[in-house]
């Protein structure tokens, strides 16, 4: 069933980091990431992806170096490797994710 979102209506910033997932199927994830200035999402590992940056700046912390964001950004991540965030600004990211191989 096809649904439309709004990014910026569906972030949920909190005083700690709760993800809103919009979209959960066996092969696909899609979720909202928003960070208020100053939090940040320790690197960790998971799925393959891309993140796109709706709003904001800040830091990704991953397997092929840290880097800053900003708005318009887009980071794709292999299975496996690590990931992580800093918002230096209110940061929203949209997230697809491909559910792990059978």
């Amino acid at each position: 069933m096809s649904q439309k979102y709004t990014i910026q209506a569906e972030a949920r910033f909190g005083p700690t980091f709760a993800p809103n997932i919009l979209h959960d199927s066996p092969h696909l994830r899609v979720v909202i990431i928003a960070l208020r200035a100053g939090q940040e999402i320790a690197a960790h590992t998971g799925d393959e992806g891309v993140f796109f940056v709706a709003a904001g700046r800040g830091r990704f912390y991953g397997d092929g170096g840290d880097v800053d964001i900003e708005a318009g950004a887009i980071v794709i991540v292999g299975a496996g490797e690590r990931r992580g965030w800093f918002a230096e600004d209110d940061l929203t990211v949209l997230v697809a994710r491909a559910a792990p191989e059978a």
